[in-house]
């Protein structure tokens, strides 16, 4: 096996590259980026198949638990992913066959640039803060900042040029990521049709848990929730539910190409 590796400056703060299996690159080493317990961070990227579906783009935001407290962050918990290894091994074993990733010819967005943005951070891919929750216990919830360095990368490898068609997706905690940066990644490419659909991120949780986590995580509301009304009741702890955000950020984005 011949692993190839390249150090990109620009648009991800001098990452390191990596050629892997099936035409995918891993990504590692941007600036500012880190997993739940101080580890490096990764994420994954695989060209267009041809230069006729290369203004075509599927952006899949990883799943994998979340916590919030001392008991749900344990080690013992085992609640969520927490490092590059995991999550590499999380992604290696759909390389192929899962989903929006599948080689299968039913596939829609089959042959479309491709990221993948990983998750070991256990924050819905939006915390921005680092809390100890025990002497034993300190995680970093850098969830915003690593999305946030994947989506500035791939950006930036379109070379001004807006993709036609996005997909945004995800499944389980990547679901509620993939809903909570559709909005930004409208405003990015505004002339794009942008469809978002997440998997298993129904929110049907606690009424303590959004209000919890984005507290904890100390999430930049307004990047993630666009209408003021709603991101104010957030911002203040009032409960709000993933159907209210769902409902609020359409109905601000109204006027973008939306499918």
């Amino acid at each position: 096996v011949v692993v190839i590796v390249v150090v990109v400056v620009g648009g991800g703060g001098g990452v390191r590259e990596s050629a892997q299996p099936h035409g995918w690159l891993r990504v590692e080493g941007a600036n500012g980026t880190v997993c739940a317990r101080g580890g490096p961070y990764i994420w994954f990227y695989r060209d267009a198949a041809s230069d006729a579906l290369r203004d075509n783009v599927v952006i899949e935001f990883e799943g994998g638990g979340s916590c919030w407290s001392e008991s749900t962050c344990s080690r013992l918990s085992a609640t969520f992913k927490d490092s590059a290894t995991s999550t590499a091994a999380y992604f290696a074993r759909g390389l192929t066959s899962r989903g929006v990733r599948s080689n299968a010819t039913a596939n829609p967005v089959r042959g479309w640039q491709h990221l993948y943005v990983t998750y070991c951070t256990a924050d819905l891919h939006v915390g921005a803060n680092t809390i100890e929750y025990s002497p034993y216990t300190t995680i970093r919830h850098n969830g915003a900042a690593n999305a946030r360095a994947a989506l500035d990368w791939l950006i930036a490898r379109q070379r001004g040029a807006a993709p036609r068609r996005v997909l945004v997706t995800g499944c389980s905690a990547g679901s509620y990521g993939s809903a909570l940066w559709a909005p930004w990644i409208m405003q990015q490419w505004p002339t794009a049709r942008v469809v978002q659909v997440g998997d298993a991120g129904v929110g049907v949780v606690t009424d303590t848990f959004l209000r919890m986590g984005f507290t904890n995580w100390r999430v930049n509301v307004p990047t993630h929730v666009v209408d003021a009304a709603t991101a104010r009741r957030v911002s203040m702890g009032t409960s709000v539910s993933m159907a209210d955000i769902y409902t609020s950020n359409a109905r601000t984005l109204a006027a973008a190409t939306v499918g």
